[in-house]
């Protein structure tokens, strides 16, 4: 079935395969499905909402500076912790969505584009999206619903349920 998941998407993604298959299971029982989508980026559901939570009582410190400069060289969860405890809020917005480092992204383009890439391109993506908040919970609500959810899940659940002839409603949305 993976020939039929990938006609179905016609794009790349991560995270449709698992929709893929509950849209056809689904489809054998229903005509209609009710979906969770939205639940954990509105109500902050993700493991990593309570790290932004937790993120303002770890204060900067020489150890977590320590294992966020060994990170880009031994990558552990550990050295994970230290980054992203001494990141900026920008930072720690993407670390949960970031699947490549900058220098790959920048690897990963021809010539005329990779000149033209910087980090900068990607924070004026996350500034359009209007995300500011003193809250970072809330703030990261706002990222995953605008970035995320948007642009993965919700084109995946369409895509992927009415490849399989399945209406699925996102009553959270």
């Amino acid at each position: 079935n993976f020939d039929d998941f990938i006609e179905s998407i016609d794009q790349p993604t991560i995270d449709g395969l698992n929709t893929y298959w509950v849209s056809k299971v689904s489809k054998t029982f229903v005509k209609v499905a009710l979906s969770g989508l939205g639940g954990d980026e509105i109500f902050a559901g993700y493991g990593s909402f309570l790290w932004m939570k937790e993120a303002k009582y770890h204060k900067t410190n020489f150890t977590n500076k320590l294992l966020s400069s060994i990170h880009p060289f031994y990558s552990n969860r550990f050295t994970f912790y230290g980054r992203f405890y001494s990141s900026n809020s920008f930072d720690k917005l993407t670390y949960f969505r970031q699947i490549m480092k900058k220098e790959t992204i920048k690897e990963a383009l021809d010539g005329n584009l990779a000149s033209k890439f910087s980090e900068d391109h990607i924070k004026n993506i996350i500034h359009e999206m209007d995300i500011e908040s003193d809250d970072d919970v809330f703030q990261y609500s706002k990222f995953e619903v605008k970035g995320y959810l948007q642009n993965v899940l919700l084109r995946d659940t369409d895509a992927l349920s009415m490849s399989q002839s399945l209406e699925v409603r996102p009553v959270f949305l």
